[in-house]
């Protein structure tokens, strides 16, 4: 493409977009990067897919990493890629490139930005202020992040230690419901001896009742458990059932 060195830049919005004043200066070549990057796309060469071989080609821009060559597109080429575009920056990019920066093409040869005016005290002050409250905001995101891992890291090793506890309860559980068996077992020795011993000693089976709290048939019961197992002398089991 036939373009000028030197590009005329200008901006739009927070962008800067490098255009080459074609040599009759009645249109202009842009670089394809530029536009890509204010259209949302990733690389020069996505945006690119929609614009026709014819217009789209090559050209050496002064970069200040030194003169790198880059993908450009023409104005049609330009238009056409827009048009296709559904990004909400198309339309109003497309509007003040025809309306602004193409008709100072054609008048002047090149973009003529008004200059800025320097900013005051004030304002230098304000966008020290902005970038400081900016920097610390960036600082405060990083400590929240931080702070969100240790608290996430906290949390799994709280569920880690409630589950031992749980476990360790469930052990517990069993071994009380364990000792509470031994409990009734050692009762259940005790009367039976104390119903051997009252027998023994000749105590009435209603006394040995009260005192135990079994029936009689329990009392008969154990009676004749004994006298078999020789811890009670023997005697007549029939009269022993009938008492």
């Amino acid at each position: 493409m036939n373009t000028q060195l030197e590009p005329a830049v200008f901006q739009f919005h927070t962008h800067a977009v490098r255009v080459f004043p074609t040599d009759d200066g009645l249109s202009f070549v842009a670089v394809a990067k530029d536009v890509a990057d204010i259209l949302g796309y990733q690389t020069a060469k996505d945006f690119l897919r929609q614009v026709p071989e014819s217009h789209k080609g090559r050209q050496r821009v002064p970069t200040p990493s030194g003169t790198q060559d880059m993908l450009v597109v023409d104005e049609a080429g330009l238009y056409r890629g827009v048009l296709r575009s559904n990004k909400p920056e198309a339309e109003p990019f497309m509007e003040w490139v025809t309306a602004e920066v193409l008709p100072s093409i054609r008048r002047t040869g090149a973009y003529a930005r008004p200059s800025a005016p320097a900013p005051s005290a004030t304002e230098s002050r304000a966008l020290d202020i902005a970038q400081q409250l900016a920097n610390e905001l960036g600082e405060m995101r990083r400590l929240l992040d931080n702070q969100q891992q240790i608290i996430l890291g906290l949390h799994q090793q709280v569920c880690t230690a409630q589950r031992g506890h749980i476990g360790a309860q469930r052990g517990h559980i069993g071994a009380l419901k364990e000792l509470g068996g031994l409990h009734k077992q050692q009762a259940a020795r005790e009367r039976i001896d104390t119903v051997v011993r009252l027998e023994a000693q000749g105590t009435p089976r209603d006394e040995i009742a009260r005192i135990t709290g079994l029936t009689r048939g329990n009392i008969r019961k154990i009676i004749c458990d004994a006298r078999k197992d020789g811890r009670l002398p023997d005697d007549d089991d029939q009269l022993t059932l009938l008492q």
